[in-house]
């Protein structure tokens, strides 16, 4: 089960400095946890001198002591192998680093099957290996908290020993039926919150697995973890009730095992389960934070500033319905209230017609907040064009889009200038591990936003896209340029002064956001 609520970890202020006879291997600049506790030793890493600084690592020797997992070398098939007295996960090993990192169908296998993933990594003698694949392989799974810049690992319970086969599922009569085979008399737990049931087994182990049905009652069937307790994980088509009302469990005696089962329909009503949790899919209470980590414990409020873009003496697009720059300010106002009504601490760049100049506007981006979001809206003397595109910052692939960043970053000599400048900046990003961890988390922002926006609206997906916004070109936290539509287009332009319209963009904005910062922006599958 993924921990969507964030470690109260503050931003990490200092860097573990990897020894000497590592160095020139990877590059560290994160940290990773296992089952609540920080694990230095374990890393992760980035593999950044060789073109890739998406996919985590994590010293296998380290992993396997912190996981309580034997670990050895399959010589013949230049394998290394994960073990305990219940599992065996493998993956494929190589000392060609490049050729390592290139993702490949079947390279981790486990009892339940295999996974897509890049290899495990052979340098100066030290074994590293993928993070996500490893962990998924041996049941756990794996987070990435970008505000903590921590990636959290929970593992199951490693005393226990039945390991679960993978559930079944059938339909029969409208009724929709899913069974695992327990011990004997194996105790369990049953909650339930809206359409979804989990039960909860603990003292046993299960492999990766996840499936979406077509079925009139049950979208689909996981097992997942519940605070390092293994879940059977259903969601449902329809509300569910802790009284009973749409579902039924029961237990089927067999030799050697029970069959424990849980039928699926609206009409059933079956024996009262526990009081709806919190939230039964995600874990509630904080893991512990060691005493003597890098980090501090601190109480988690998300910090968002909202720039709404242009004003004063500088109205952006001018429309006969409107300005840009009053379309911006309404929408930013209205997204304030949304996200403080959840809790987030908003900062905003203007709140009512004044004009700030791009380098003012730029230096609200600082390390202890957590987002960046400027709001735009677009004009074009082709006046067809329509819909919404987001940006971040980097160098656009198309030439001709470097005029528009010019246009925004001031326009004529000025915003000229000020292009070449970040020009200059995202060329000096390569390699930069840090800018280029932080512009993943900007792209991951951006296209929950996009979407959001674009499923809210109906309006024209003109995608995710980079260029060299001068506003954006020095954050250090993810960083975001909403373009929320063009005032030049004779429909789009009058609808975006619409109240009931900035509504709407302002609530699509809000849920993009918050989707990000409650899932920490991205899975460690980077």
């Amino acid at each position: 089960m993924r921990r969507d609520a964030l470690f109260p970890y503050v931003l990490l202020v200092a860097l573990i400095v990897l020894g000497l006879g590592f160095a020139l291997a990877q590059e560290r600049h994160n940290f990773i946890a296992i089952n609540g506790e920080l694990q230095d030793e374990v890393g992760p890493y980035y593999f950044v001198a060789h073109g890739d600084s998406g996919n985590a690592y994590m010293r296998a020797a380290a992993f396997a002591r912190a996981a309580a997992l034997r670990l050895d070398f399959d010589d013949t098939h230049k394998r290394l192998v994960f073990s305990d007295d219940v599992q065996r996960v493998t993956i494929d090993a190589t000392a060609d680093v490049g050729a390592g990192l290139r993702k490949r169908p079947g390279v981790v296998r486990y009892g339940g099957g295999s996974l897509e993933s890049p290899m495990a990594i052979l340098v100066n003698g030290v074994s590293y290996v993928p993070v996500t694949p490893i962990v998924a392989a041996l049941g756990g799974e794996s987070s990435w908290h970008a505000p903590a810049r921590v990636i959290t690992v929970e593992l199951p319970d490693p005393s226990a020993q039945m390991q679960l086969a993978a559930p079944r599922t059938g339909l029969t009569d409208g009724v929709s039926r899913v069974a695992i085979d327990v011990p004997p008399g194996h105790p369990y737990e049953v909650a339930v919150d809206g359409s979804t049931l989990a039960v909860l087994l603990p003292g046993v182990r299960a492999p990766s697995f996840v499936r979406e049905l077509d079925d009139p009652n049950v979208r689909s069937v996981a097992f997942e973890l519940i605070d390092g307790v293994v879940a059977l994980v259903v969601r449902t088509t329809f509300p569910l009730s802790a009284s009973g009302q749409g579902f039924s469990v029961g237990q089927l005696q067999r030799e050697g095992n029970d069959v424990l089962f849980v039928d699926f329909a609206p009409t059933l009503l079956g024996a009262e389960a526990l009081a709806p949790m919190a939230d039964p899919v995600v874990a509630t209470p904080s893991p512990p934070v060691p005493a003597q980590p890098v980090v501090q414990a601190s109480p988690r409020r998300y910090t968002v500033v909202l720039d709404a873009g242009h004003g004063g003496r500088d109205p952006g697009a001018v429309a006969p319905w409107g300005t840009e720059s009053e379309i911006v300010l309404a929408v930013s106002l209205r997204l304030r209230a949304l996200l403080e009504a959840r809790g987030v601490h908003v900062i905003v760049t203007r709140d009512d017609d004044t004009f700030l100049s791009l380098p003012q506007r730029s230096t609200f981006a600082t390390t202890d907040r957590n987002l960046f979001v400027s709001l735009h809206a677009n004009a074009a003397d082709n006046r067809r064009a329509n819909g919404i595109e987001t940006w971040v910052f980097g160098r656009p692939l198309d030439p001709s889009l470097i005029e528009l960043a010019i246009l925004e970053n001031g326009g004529g000599d000025v915003g000229t200038t000020r292009t070449a400048e970040a020009a200059s900046i995202a060329s000096d990003i390569t390699g930069d591990i840090l800018r280029e961890t932080q512009l993943n988390y900007s792209l991951a922002l951006a296209n929950v936003v996009q979407e959001r926006l674009v499923g809210a609206t109906g309006a024209v997906d003109r995608g995710v896209r980079k260029n060299l916004f001068y506003v954006i070109r020095n954050s250090r936290i993810p960083a975001i340029l909403v373009e929320l539509g063009f005032v030049s287009h004779a429909e789009e332009g009058p609808r975006l002064m619409d109240p009931r319209y900035q509504e709407t963009l302002a609530q699509a904005l809000a849920d993009g956001i918050w989707e990000f910062l409650e899932n920490g922006g991205v899975i460690a599958e980077r």
